[in-house]
């Protein structure tokens, strides 16, 4: 595999010069997809031109975080960080539910919507802290207790759940 995988990459490497084209080898990763521990474990020597290609478990590609199992927890644990960072609980007390519902759509939305059509369908475990996050955020919107039901929330500021987000873009 490793003998196969570094003659494909002389052949690319020639392809690249012949159109006058380079590869950052800088910003260039090896990442083998697998569900086995075994074959995620192994260590590989992939090389272009005598430099040694990283090997990596997880890197960003286009903003969306791709790990070697595409489990797509690393994505969510990086989006749930960004959204619990967010400034809505500390102005809740200052801006009228118009404003923290634009500041939703401005500041959490885009993390949950972006790139969501790969990693939506994630295991509940990882969706789980978001799914937590986005009824937060919905509760502080509508000023309501820890405890409150959200649907009737989502549904009084015409919110879409995540698993909602995700079911409107594929049907």
């Amino acid at each position: 595999m490793v003998n196969t995988s570094n003659s494909q990459l002389k052949h690319l490497l020639t392809w690249l010069r012949a159109n006058k084209l380079s590869l950052n080898l800088s910003k260039t990763y090896t990442m083998p997809f697998s569900l086995s521990p075994r074959i995620r474990s192994l260590t590989v020597d992939i090389r272009i031109e005598d430099t040694p290609i990283e090997r990596v478990h997880a890197t960003r590609f286009l903003g969306a975080i791709i790990d070697d199992q595409l489990s797509w927890s690393s994505h969510i644990n990086h989006v749930a960080n960004k959204v619990a960072k967010s400034i809505l609980n500390k102005v809740k007390h200052v801006l009228n539910t118009d404003t923290l519902v634009l500041l939703y759509y401005s500041l959490i939305y885009p993390y949950l919507y972006y790139c969501h059509l790969i990693w939506g369908k994630a295991a509940f475990t990882s969706l789980r802290q978001l799914i937590v996050l986005q009824k937060k955020a919905v509760r502080v919107i509508s000023r309501s207790s820890f405890f409150a039901h959200t649907a009737p929330l989502f549904a009084q500021h015409k919110i879409l759940h995540l698993e909602d987000l995700y079911y409107m873009e594929i049907f």
